[in-house]
């Protein structure tokens, strides 16, 4: 806080909370997208961001951005976000914390609610690690097994 005095006039200056630093910024995003992400009912596995797929991920489910940031380029980096620029962290940044115009997720054929109910992200690496099932869904397989072995 800084103290003025003009012409026999107190004046206060109340500096503006200084940025985050971009590091805590890739953090609050990725937080940020994942909750908006399943917000609109595209569900992400492991806490993973579908960050260089984000787009595609939208419009699988027949929604898009609205208030992107102007001039930031959709996420291209295969790293994820821990290794986007700088200048596109910001933007990005500034645009989820805009009280008048935030970046949100909206669909794209203007019906209500969210998108399909469940999305399960792929391992972009090709191992086939996304199309394991879970015990669970393996429940009714693992009976009919059991059954087979019986009759052997």
């Amino acid at each position: 806080m800084c103290v003025y005095l003009r012409r026999n006039r107190l004046t206060l200056l109340i500096r503006p909370p200084r940025p985050p630093r971009v590091d805590d910024m890739r953090v609050e995003i990725k937080k940020q997208l994942i909750t908006m992400l399943e917000s609109s009912n595209i569900q992400v596995t492991g806490g993973k961001l579908p960050w260089r797929n984000l787009f595609k991920t939208l419009q699988e489910h027949k929604c898009k951005f609205e208030n992107w940031p102007a001039g930031t380029p959709e996420p291209h980096t295969q790293n994820g976000i821990e290794k986007a620029p700088q200048d596109e962290i910001k933007a990005i940044y500034k645009a989820l914390v805009d009280k008048e115009r935030p970046l949100r997720i909206c669909r794209i054929d203007g019906r209500l609610g969210g998108a399909d109910p469940i999305f399960k992200l792929q391992d972009p690496s090709g191992s086939g690690s996304g199309n394991k099932r879970s015990r669970d869904e393996q429940g009714s397989d693992i009976e009919e097994r059991k059954r087979n072995r019986r009759r052997r």
